[in-house]
């Protein structure tokens, strides 16, 4: 595909300062074939992990954050002030800070030249979202783009059952791009008026193989997430306990439940677990290539899309059991495996897995048809292509 002549500018969380949005490192190095330029403006640098980023691309830093003068501006907002009326004392704090610190990032952006860049794409549906709709509103801007995935769409996850100044934002965007179908249905039957705008637009991972097939008798089982409450990793423990029968067990991630995993395996004699912690992407899909893994397990409480690491799991051939949540039965089929309903039982689990195990883990045919499904709709090359098309075509 030939590159598009036109400079973008993508507003991140932190990227490519530490090591999360993951995602958003996958997708441009595909745009950044794509476009002539790429300013990704970050809204927190303090992390020491710099990653790498295409020639093309250049990397700018907010720097601080909403101050007094963007705090009194929140308040003589007729938009923030009419927002904010009806709200328990609590929650109008909450937004009069969101909207100073979308305020405060949409100063930054005029300062730095909006005459530079032809598309805005915002990564979050968060307050760099809202510093785009002031812009469009105030008609500094022509356009402006924005994804969303878990915690910035469903609204009825937050604190206070809304996400500040939605629909205002939802109103002045040009194209609003859900990771999953679950997250595009939710947007239309919130905010019907608007369904035209909703596109949804996959995340995808790139091609490192397929991982070979297991020959040892004892299964090897992967999985990573967060070591939080709402990943409910000890449910994968629990299952892993009660098959009676040696296994070993790999989980990437790190989090406040740590010690509390490591007790509750330490009562299942059978399984071996082993924890890597917080690594590098580059680490996990090493560990696919040169490992033979037979399942990877997700038990997660709430997604908002399809989960990479699931659809990194299933790039490499490799079967999943996942308990069902958000866009996980988008993926999640008897084509790639199992999906669990969402109050996980664990006593069926445990024969799902076995079932699994039996089934898919150690045979090729099933193994080459889970790859597919990755092919088919997740393949970084493909999707992210097209998402750059969506990005030029108003």
């Amino acid at each position: 595909m030939e590159m598009v002549n036109k400079n973008i500018t993508i507003l991140s969380q932190s990227y490519p300062f530490g090591v999360a949005e993951v995602f958003l490192e996958n997708e441009l190095k595909v745009l950044a074939l794509e476009f002539k330029t790429i300013t990704v403006i970050n809204a927190d640098s303090r992390f020491l992990t710099q990653r790498s980023i295409p020639e093309n691309v250049h990397s700018v830093s907010l720097g601080k954050g909403a101050g007094k003068k963007e705090k009194f501006g929140a308040y003589l907002s007729p938009l923030c002030l009419k927002s904010i009326f009806s709200l328990p004392s609590p929650e109008r704090k909450f937004w009069l800070g969101y909207y100073a610190e979308a305020l405060n990032r949409k100063k930054f952006l005029e300062k730095n030249g909006l005459n530079k860049t032809e598309i805005y794409y915002s990564y979050w549906g968060d307050e760099w979202s809202l510093a785009l709709a002031l812009l469009k509103s105030e008609g500094k801007i022509k356009s402006f783009y924005f994804r969303v995935h878990g915690y910035d769409l469903f609204e009825e996850r937050t604190s206070g059952g809304k996400i500040p100044f939605r629909s205002f934002v939802i109103k002045q965007a040009t194209r609003i791009f859900p990771v999953s179908e679950a997250g595009k249905i939710y947007l239309d039957n919130k905010y019907p008026e608007h369904k035209s705008k909703y596109v949804k637009a996959s995340l995808g991972v790139f091609d490192r193989g397929i991982t070979s097939i297991n020959e040892d008798a004892i299964p090897i089982v992967v999985s990573c997430s967060n070591l939080i409450p709402l990943k409910r990793v000890h449910l994968i423990a629990e299952i892993l306990g009660s098959l009676n029968r040696k296994i070993k067990w790999v989980h990437f991630g790190d989090g406040v439940e740590r010690e509390k995993i490591m007790q509750k395996v330490a009562s299942f004699p059978l399984v071996e677990l082993k924890l890597m912690g917080h690594v590098k992407n580059d680490i996990i899909l090493s560990f696919y290539q040169e490992n033979a893994v037979d399942a990877f397990l997700h038990m997660s409480e709430s997604e908002g899309g399809v989960p990479v690491s699931i659809q990194e799991a299933i790039s490499f051939g490799i079967p999943v059991l996942a308990a069902d949540a958000g866009g996980v039965k988008e993926i999640v089929s008897e084509r790639t495996g199992i999906l669990l309903n969402h109050a996980v039982d664990v006593p069926i689990a445990t024969e799902q897995l076995q079932s699994l195990l039996n089934t898919y883990s150690r045979n090729k045919e099933k193994r080459l048809a889970v790859r597919e499904v990755w092919k088919e709709g997740y393949n970084a090359e493909v999707v992210f292509h097209q998402f750059a098309k969506q990005l030029t075509n108003e």
